[in-house]
């Protein structure tokens, strides 16, 4: 069963089997490879659809900030109530944390339609959607006399077998990415920006973030690797002035929460001070998180300066020569060998 947090809870899902199951949490996805991380992109990008995090972090800056000076000039009238300062802080903190978790709850009762199209997502590249387990042997070992259903060996779900569209076998679970603080930052960063787009077959993609293809520019060798280069040269400071823009808005979060803190000598320091230590750290990640989204370079700009280059924008393999379908009209249409996308010029719509 996979673990969720206080935050975001696990959505529940039923088997092809009529077995109950959780999906596996989202911050518990499994990354490192191509293929991982195409379909953690294509999940995240559900979330952040259904939930609308863009707008709503946004939003969520514009009743914080008021929130903290609200807490300034309250403490003063309710310390000459008798209030002790030192419980003013923490427990105007602790009261926006509430309402944060409800209001996440709430936006994940609300995806549970949503959790057989996420599943789908998985199931496509051969994983499965509850524990992340690579269904390739399953797949392989399947006998249509053992009914339509791949179980996963992992957590025993069962899972129709022609929903496996794609699996491999070289993927080993030394391969997969370890979750690490960076991992979770970068994936944090999905959150400001949405990198859906359609492709010229209509299906709903998710383009390759910068941070994969700087990964992809250092495995790669020759001609390949120059158009990776230039391709990170033309993204790179696109889009900047919006992220700096969000930076700034949270930036004085962080400073008057580290001038509160650190104004006090270290003997004098109360429990109430560590945590107001531990929202000035998670502020900071939170701009690390921005500034390294892709916020402001999203869109039909980002897929054409990509296919200029010769690579898919959700893949950043290398495209064959284009070519016409046969009995249909001349067009410029490329399909990728390695995730299937099929791309035209000029690039499709987002």
């Amino acid at each position: 069963m996979a673990r969720s947090n206080i935050f975001m809870p696990a959505l529940p899902i039923t088997d092809d089997a009529g077995a109950a199951r959780t999906l596996l949490a989202a911050a518990r996805m499994p990354s490192g490879t191509p293929r991982l991380n195409r379909v953690r992109d294509r999940v995240l990008a559900v979330y952040a659809s259904a939930m609308g995090l863009g707008k709503k972090f946004l939003l969520f800056l514009c009743v914080l900030l008021p929130f903290f000076v609200f807490m300034g000039i309250a403490s003063g009238p309710l310390a000459r109530l008798g209030v002790p300062r030192y419980a003013i802080t923490p427990s105007m903190m602790l009261l926006a944390i509430a309402a944060a978790i409800v209001f996440m709850r709430w936006q994940m009762w609300r995806m549970r339609p949503r959790a057989p199209e996420i599943a789908a997502i998985f199931l496509e590249d051969g994983i499965c959607p509850c524990c992340g387990y690579n269904l390739s042997g399953a797949v392989s070992g399947h006998r249509d006399e053992a009914g339509p259903n791949v179980v996963c060996s992992e957590c025993g779900a069962a899972w129709a077998r022609a929903k496996v569209v794609r699996t491999s076998e070289e993927e080993t679970h030394d391969r997969r990415e370890a979750r690490t603080l960076s991992a979770i930052v970068r994936d944090g960063g999905a959150v400001y920006a949405s990198m859906a787009i359609t492709d010229a077959n209509g299906a709903r993609l998710t383009m390759l973030r910068t941070v994969d293809l700087y990964a992809r520019s250092r495995e790669a060798t020759g001609e390949r690797r120059e158009r990776l280069r230039r391709a990170l040269a033309a993204l790179r400071w696109r889009g900047a002035w919006l992220r700096l823009l969000f930076c700034t808005l949270v930036l004085p979060l962080v400073l008057i929460g580290s001038f509160l803190v650190f104004r006090r000598p270290v003997e004098s320091l109360r429990w109430s001070d560590a945590v107001q230590l531990v929202v000035v750290l998670l502020w900071t990640i939170g701009i690390v998180a921005i500034f390294r989204s892709d916020l402001g370079r999203t869109g039909k700009k980002r897929a054409a300066t990509l296919l200029g280059c010769d690579l898919c924008p959700c893949c950043a393999s290398d495209l064959p020569e284009s070519g016409s379908a046969p009995g249909s009209a001349p067009v410029e249409r490329r399909v990728c060998t390695e995730c299937g996308a099929a791309w035209e010029s000029p690039p499709p719509t987002t």
